[in-house]
């Protein structure tokens, strides 16, 4: 994984008004996604079990409102 991110090239994006940069990577069971401002790098990092832990706790989180 690590060698096939950093290989992608960074990919200018605009969220929420922010000029940011990007680059994903995206595999059979897990991701990594990477957001810089040229200041600082965002990283976030989830594997198939982290995904569905997640998407539990926002579906109990929607289901109580």
């Amino acid at each position: 994984m690590e060698t096939g991110l950093f290989a992608l090239p960074w990919v200018p994006v605009n969220i929420g008004g922010s000029d940011l940069l990007a680059k994903a990577w995206f595999g059979d069971t897990q991701y990594r996604v990477l957001l810089s401002d040229l200041n600082t790098v965002w990283d976030e990092e989830m594997t198939a079990g982290d995904i569905q832990s997640r998407a539990q706790a926002r579906t109990y989180n929607t289901a109580a409102i």
